[in-house]
């Protein structure tokens, strides 16, 4: 009984170290000055957005099929690059797709940067993550955008497998890029 217990605790704080690394990996998210959506599986369900995502997209119930619920970003072609990213295991970048925002009248240009997200090097693709950068008036590389799906992406693989069994991170309760 004690070897049980003793193990039970160990999950249990495990579990409460995982929990607390997701928390500070979508307050990363949250604090982002640009949209930001992670999706889990070929079929691109929205796991998660930020308030930019859904101020500049539009807010849609989590775990939707996102190419339905998002048809403007369909429509753009962001979804054919997420899929890129998902089968190839490579980033893909939409440079200088525009689009009608819901947040300005006029059409926005944007760079769409959609990364695999793994949760380990060797562990199979699980979901993609995908950052908007609104480059309207200007020249951009993109390289900020990259830097910060490197950083995304060794967060996921330091959280590892104790996430969900599809082996994306737990889903966080309240999005402020979604409603539900």
């Amino acid at each position: 009984m004690q070897e049980l217990t003793e193990t039970l605790l160990s999950d249990f704080k495990l579990r409460d170290s995982l929990l607390a690394q997701q928390q500070e990996l979508f307050a990363v998210f949250d604090g982002a000055p640009f949209p930001i959506m992670l999706t889990e599986g070929p079929d691109h369900l929205l796991r998660y957005a930020n308030g930019k995502q859904g101020s500049a997209f539009g807010l849609v119930p989590q775990f939707s099929p996102g190419r339905h619920v998002l048809p403007g970003l369909e429509a753009i072609g962001v979804f054919g690059a997420m899929d890129d990213a998902f089968h190839t295991g490579q980033a893909a970048t939409l440079a200088r797709a525009s689009i009608q925002t819901y947040d300005s009248h006029t059409l926005q240009d944007f760079n769409f940067l959609c990364t695999p997200v793994r949760t380990s090097p060797a562990a199979p693709i699980s979901g993609v993550l995908t950052v908007a950068m609104n480059t309207t008036g200007q020249d951009f590389a993109g390289s900020e955008q990259r830097a910060f799906a490197a950083n995304v992406q060794e967060r996921f693989e330091r959280l590892g497998a104790g996430g969900l069994p599809g082996g994306m991170p737990g889903q966080r309760a309240e999005s402020a890029g979604y409603r539900g």
